[in-house]
This record gives structure tokens, sequence and C-alpha cells, in this order.
């Protein structure tokens, strides 16, 4: 398994081929909102010291594969989405987040456990499935309080 850091997609410092392929999503998408990405190699760090500041006021989702002995997970449109707001979601690793220790702390920082399913989805493929689903979750949030 290879360094996570070490990726092409970051090891530039201004994550410029990661806007180029940001801005090459929103084309195809017809978009033209560019999303901030943030990348903190110190989970705990980011959390307890530059999250509050960065993100203020998100409904804060956390992505995680539903396991056998966890509750069952909500999925993304059944999280409660004020008209206005922002989601801010986190993504993990193929494998999921470490159990218990990092959904704890991502628990107690204000994040709600969701599960796009019972299978194991790489890590691109988790975060694209989520912008969409944050997109139609903020759509139907707004059309629920008109």
């Amino acid at each position: 398994q290879g360094d996570y850091f070490g990726s092409h997609m970051l090891v530039d410092p201004k994550l410029s081929k990661m806007r180029t392929a940001l801005k090459e999503g929103l084309e195809q998408a017809g978009d033209t909102a560019l999303p901030t990405v943030s990348v903190a190699k110190r989970l705990k760090v980011f959390l307890e010291d530059e999250l509050d500041a960065l993100c203020p006021n998100t409904v804060r989702v956390v992505a995680h594969p539903q396991k056998e002995w966890l509750p069952p997970l909500p999925t993304l449109r059944e999280v409660k989405v004020p008209k206005g707001a922002r989601i801010l979601v986190a993504v993990g690793p193929e494998a999921g987040w470490q159990d218990p220790f990092e959904l704890d702390l991502l628990t107690e920082h204000g994040f709600q456990a969701i599960s796009l399913g019972e299978r194991t989805l790489r890590t691109d493929v988790a975060l694209i499935s989520l912008v969409a689903l944050a997109h139609d979750r903020l759509r139907q949030a707004d059309a629920e309080s008109e």
C-alpha cells in the first residue's frame, strides 16, 4: 500500500492538479461553484484546532461502510438539513475510518455517521457519490422549506 499523501494529486502544495480536475468536473456537470478542498495529515489536530474556523455552522457527515456490528446508519437523505445550510463530508480510506477512535473523534466534533451501503467503495468513488448526494439533499432541504 502506497503513501496516500504521496498521491500525484496531493504532492503539489498548491493542489493545482486537483484544482484542474475539479474544474473539469464542474464543466462536465454544468456547475460553477468550485468546492473548497482541505488536506489534513493529522485528523485530531485538524478537528480540534482548524475545523470550526474553516467550516462553521455546517451539517457534518462522515461516510463509513455499514458494518454488521454497527447499528443501522442513516443515508444522507435522512439527515436533517436546514434551508440554506452547507454540508461538510468526511471521507476516509477504503477500509473505513479507524474504529472506534476516529469515528468517536469525528462524532465529538459534530459529525453524524452515514452509510453509502454495505459495499466498500474506493475513496474517489465515495467522494463523488457524496458530493452528488449532498447537492441533491440541499435541493431537497430548500424545497421542503418552501
